[in-house]
């Protein structure tokens, strides 16, 4: 279901078939791609994923089926329109009792996950950040009411909102980098406060994350 907010689009997918759709790895490469504001056409992106450019093009229809990709006006000679990405924001909100959608839905934050863990770990021996100590993974548990946390999205998409998002690898101001943020609000009902399983066995899940994302990957193969 897409939504709009002001200039900014959001989609809410609670479809498991959309979910399940969603999950697989390629996709993922490619929602990434084009959240990063690039507009860029299946054989360019293949180069960049690694694909072969009608196997992007198949994923880039299942993606615009959902509304997460989008065709962009022709450039150049025009023999092949470009893509764009199709939503500011997306939300993944598999129903209560949706194991399918449940699963790929923790498939898809699992590689997210995972992605960040990479991009920390790179951060690990380098040279100090030129810009300071600012990379890294804060985290501030609250009590909060439903409207409270409707109110701090609301704020933070406005605060999003000025920045502009059609920067891209191609185009973005002198010395931008390009940054990633990732929210979360996890409601901690069931939780133990003094639960340190989870931490210890951090790299068992890792490789669990792993794995699930590419048996969903696998199965979304078959299915299309």
């Amino acid at each position: 279901m897409a939504t709009e907010q002001g200039a900014r689009r959001q989609v809410t997918i609670t479809d498991p078939r959309a979910l399940k759709a969603l999950a697989h790895p390629a996709r993922q490469r490619l929602i990434r791609l084009l959240a990063a504001g690039e507009v860029i056409t299946a054989t360019e992106a293949a180069t960049l994923v690694g694909m072969s450019p009608s196997a992007v093009s198949h994923h880039l229809r299942q993606l615009e089926k959902y509304g997460l990709a989008e065709r962009a006006e022709a450039t150049g000679d025009g023999r092949e329109r470009p893509w764009r990405i199709g939503a500011d924001s997306i939300g993944l909100n598999p129903a209560p009792g949706d194991e399918v959608g449940t699963i790929a839905t923790q498939s898809i934050v699992g590689l997210e996950i995972t992605d960040l863990i990479d991009r920390l770990e790179a951060h690990q021996g380098q040279p100090p950040d030129p810009w300071g100590s600012y990379i890294g993974l804060g985290r501030r548990d609250f009590w909060l009411t439903r409207d409270e946390v409707e109110m701090i999205r609301d704020r933070l998409e406005e605060l999003l909102a000025d920045f502009d998002r059609t920067r891209s690898t191609r185009s973005h101001p002198e010395g931008a980098r390009r940054h990633t943020l990732l929210v979360s609000f996890v409601p901690n009902e069931g939780v133990s406060l003094l639960d340190g399983a989870r931490a210890a066995d951090g790299d068992a899940d890792r490789d669990a994350v792993r794995d699930a994302g590419a048996e969903v990957g696998a199965e979304v193969g078959r299915d299309g």
